[in-house]
């Protein structure tokens, strides 16, 4: 350490050209530490940053996915009378529907990711 370099000086056990050596050393490394410490807290905090991201982007992607399970089970619950036009004509329509709304989820995500 530098008080330990210092002693050592003043009782003459080091020269001052190795003195100042040792000291200039102790102060590069010292310097060269914070520096690293600094960065490993930046990646640290940008780690955690992209770690909530993928969470978020986990979760987002989880509740698209169940809101497609849920209209593929509505196409499971259409169940067509083929004696009543009127029945069919409404089932058909919400079945387009259910499409287009698979088609505007995707069609979001998709926009949404695509750089």
């Amino acid at each position: 350490t530098e008080d330990l370099l210092f002693r050592q000086h003043r009782h003459k056990d080091i020269s001052e050209n190795d003195y100042k050596f040792r000291t200039d050393e102790i102060k590069y490394f010292k310097s060269t530490i914070k520096q690293l410490n600094f960065k490993v807290k930046s990646l640290q905090d940008e780690i955690n940053k992209l770690k909530k991201e993928y969470k978020d982007l986990r979760k987002e992607n989880k509740d698209l996915h169940e809101e497609m399970n849920n209209l593929s089970q509505n196409f499971g619950l259409i169940h067509l009378d083929e004696n009543k036009e009127v029945l069919l004509g409404r089932k058909k329509q919400e079945m387009i529907n259910a499409l287009h709304g698979i088609r505007k989820i995707l069609d979001l995500y998709k926009n949404k990711y695509k750089s």
